[in-house]
């Protein structure tokens, strides 16, 4: 009897151990692919420039400009004019426009010329 005891002891002890020592799954930002990108814009008026940067960069900078006791998200810095004024943007397939993510009712990616929307368009 003892000796059974001790066989589970042991084996639920080596089973702790291999499972503790197991690397944790990829999750959140650093399990986004270095080679994806997400295409940004200036809010600022004089300068309105759009461009892609890693997805990647993209989350880690908002998340280390989060600010909990403000609603929203921030902005990040510039690459032409400084500000921080940069938000995530849509290029819209079906007429060209660029429009901030999220700026129409509805579907995330509704175009804020035509109206058209991927996703809308997946679900009819």
């Amino acid at each position: 009897m003892l000796l059974i005891f001790i066989v589970i002891v042991v084996s639920a002890g080596i089973i702790a151990h291999k499972n503790a020592t197991k690397p944790e799954p990829l999750i959140g930002i650093e399990s986004v692919a270095p080679n994806e990108t997400v295409l940004v814009k200036c809010k600022n008026a004089d300068c309105g420039v759009e461009y892609e940067i890693g997805q990647k960069e993209y989350f880690k900078t908002l998340q280390e400009s989060i600010d909990p006791l403000k609603m929203g998200t921030p902005g990040i810095i510039c690459n032409k004019c400084g500000q921080e004024e940069v938000y995530r943007a849509i290029k819209c397939t079906k007429c060209g426009k660029t429009f901030f993510y999220g700026e129409s009712e509805g579907f995330v990616d509704k175009c804020t010329e035509c109206g058209f929307s991927p996703m809308e368009q997946l679900r009819n």
